[in-house]
C-alpha cells in the first residue's frame, strides 16, 4: 500500500482489484482489499471499471461446464464508470460497478453470436449423445432436440405472431428446457413466469412484460382443479418448505381459468367435450 500512495502522489494511475482475488463467481463480490492508507491525503480519484467476458477462461473459477478453450474467439469488454471521490464509500462503488456491468453486458451482446446458432451446431455434433435425462426415461439426444425445437418453434410461432415477448409457465422439466430452446429458436424472448406465484402477481407479470401469450400446461388443471377442490383453482401452492396447496379460491382465479378454457377450446388446443 505505501508503493501505490507514493505512485498516486506522483500523479500515476494505479489498477487495483479490491475484490483481492479472481473471480470465484461472474457477479462483483465483497471487497477484501483495504485501500483506503494507500489513497489517504491524496489528490487521485476513484474510477470504478468492469471487465466483461473473461468469465469461462481457463484461468477464472468457473466450472468444466462453462469453461470454453483457448481457441474459442472470446469477446472481452472493459467500461469506465465516472470518477468518485476518494471518500466513495464501498456500497457506492459496488453500486456504481453493477450498473456498469448491466451496460457493458449489454454493447458486448451486440457484438456476440447469438446462442441459438451456437445451440443447433452443439447439437448436431452431439447428435447421438443423451442431451436431456428424464426421470421417466424419456431421454433425449442431440437430433432429437433439434427435431423437437423445431416442432415446438413452429407452433410457438403459429399462436405468438408478431408478438416480441412470450410468457413460459412450466416446472423444470425435460419439456421445459426444450420450451424455452424452442421460443429462443422462434426469435421470440422467453419471459419465464413462477407457476407458484398468486395469480395477481403472475397477471401483474404479464402486463408488465406486454404478453399475451403464455406457454404452459394443461396438467396443471388436471392435478390441481381435481374433485378435492371442487374443480376449481387453488389460490396458490407452495413446494418450500414443505408442500402444500391453499384449498381455496377467489373470482379471479375462476375468471382465469374459464378464459384459459375458452382460448384452449378456440385455438384447437381441447375439444368441446373436454371443457368441463
Amino acid at each position: 500500500m505505501e508503493q501505490i500512495h507514493k505512485a498516486l502522489l506522483n500523479g500515476e494511475a494505479v489498477v487495483i482489484f479490491p475484490e483481492g482475488e479472481v473471480s470465484k463467481t461472474p457477479f462483483v463480490s465483497k471487497f477484501s482489499l483495504d485501500y483506503s492508507k494507500a489513497i489517504e491525503g491524496t489528490d487521485a480519484q476513484i474510477v470504478p471499471f468492469y471487465i466483461q467476458g473473461l468469465w469461462g477462461s481457463r484461468y477464472s473459477h468457473a466450472s468444466e461446464s462453462v469453461n470454453r478453450p483457448q481457441s474459442f474467439n472470446r469477446v472481452i469488454s472493459v467500461g469506465f464508470s465516472k470518477p468518485l471521490p476518494t471518500d466513495a464509500s464501498e456500497q457506492k462503488i459496488r453500486s456504481d460497478l453493477q450498473f456498469l456491468a448491466a451496460d457493458i453486458w449489454n454493447l458486448a451482446m451486440d457484438h456476440s453470436e447469438s446462442i441459438v446458432p451456437l445451440w443447433f451446431k452443439a447439437m448436431e455434433k452431439r447428435r447421438f449423445r443423451p442431451i436431456l435425462i428424464d426421470p421417466a426415461g424419456r431421454h433425449v439426444n442431440g437430433f432429437g432436440m433439434i427435431r423437437l425445437c423445431r416442432y415446438f418453434g413452429r407452433k410457438i410461432r403459429a399462436v405468438a405472431k408478431g408478438e416480441r415477448n412470450v410468457g413460459f409457465m412450466i416446472p423444470t422439466s425435460r419439456d421445459a428446457a426444450l420450451g424455452i430452446i424452442s421460443i429462443l429458436g422462434a426469435g421470440k424472448t422467453s419471459v419465464n413466469l413462477n407457476y407458484t406465484a398468486p395469480v395477481d402477481t403472475i397477471l401483474g407479470c404479464m402486463e408488465k412484460a406486454e404478453l399475451s401469450t403464455v406457454v404452459t400446461t394443461r396438467v396443471f388443471f388436471e392435478k390441481l382443479c381435481g374433485k378435492e377442490n371442487n374443480f376449481l383453482p387453488p389460490d396458490n401452492i407452495q413446494f418450500s418448505p414443505v408442500k402444500a396447496t391453499a384449498n381455496r379460491t377467489s373470482p379471479t382465479n375462476i375468471g382465469l381459468m374459464l378464459a384459459s378454457f375458452l382460448s384452449a377450446r378456440d385455438m384447437g388446443f381441447i375439444t368441446s367435450a373436454e371443457l368441463y
